[in-house]
């Protein structure tokens, strides 16, 4: 599973520093979930990492090892229409991983850092539709912003930067764009559209019968 379909996944059932056009959130009328069982660290993800392109030259980024927590979300849901829901998810996670960074100019170069996620809240805003299944909950995604940063800590920032400057010398070029562009990575998200299995034996009865109760209600409510 892929670093971006967890964060899709765990926030949607959350993730990004983003707010999704047209979308009006009423903290008042949403329902608050919490479900601890998915709180969890996951090891060796597949990032895909959008890569940093400034002054003519272009980094591809890439993390064969890494590990990501996930300490703590919520779940914020409002009912809009049938089986679509507006969320918002927060999520409490920190991590490390191993960073490459490969130099995509005239003269190619890689670098390699050992990078720290600190501690972060990071929240998502969107539209999933909800459907429920005897073994579970079917989850599609309907809105979603097309990506979402999370806070680093590395070198690997002033090691490019000084590789940058000696490129200039060779090839010419501004590496101006990359002062500060390391403190924070950006994660592609999946397109709308994906579904997620979320089963059953995942949720405690406790938690199955709250997000039951919510969808009953939604359901109820004719929205």
């Amino acid at each position: 599973m892929t670093v971006r379909r967890i964060l899709c996944w765990a926030g949607s059932f959350a993730v990004g520093s983003f707010v999704v056009a047209g979308a009006v959130w009423s903290a008042d009328a949403a329902t608050v979930l919490q479900f601890p069982r998915l709180n969890a660290t996951f090891r060796d993800l597949a990032p895909d990492i959008a890569p940093v392109t400034t002054g003519g030259f272009t980094i591809r980024l890439s993390s064969p090892l890494n590990s990501l927590t996930i300490r703590r979300h919520e779940i914020e849901l409002q009912p809009v229409a049938g089986t679509t829901h507006r969320f918002r998810g927060l999520v409490d996670l920190l991590g490390k991983a191993d960073l490459v960074a490969e130099f995509d100019a005239a003269v190619p170069a890689r670098i390699e850092d050992q990078v720290l996620l600190p501690t972060q809240q990071v929240e998502l805003q969107g539209e999933v539709d909800i459907v429920r299944l005897p073994e579970g909950y079917d989850i599609t995604t309907r809105k979603l912003p097309d990506h979402v940063e999370i806070a680093m800590q590395s070198r690997l920032g002033n090691r490019l930067l000084s590789l940058c400057d000696f490129m200039t010398i060779l090839t010419g070029g501004d590496c101006s764009g990359l002062a500060g562009a390391f403190g924070r990575v950006r994660l592609p998200l999946p397109p709308v559209g994906e579904t997620y299995r979320l089963e059953s034996e995942r949720l405690t009865a406790d938690e199955r019968r709250a997000l039951d109760d919510y969808l009953s209600s939604a359901a109820a409510t004719g929205r």
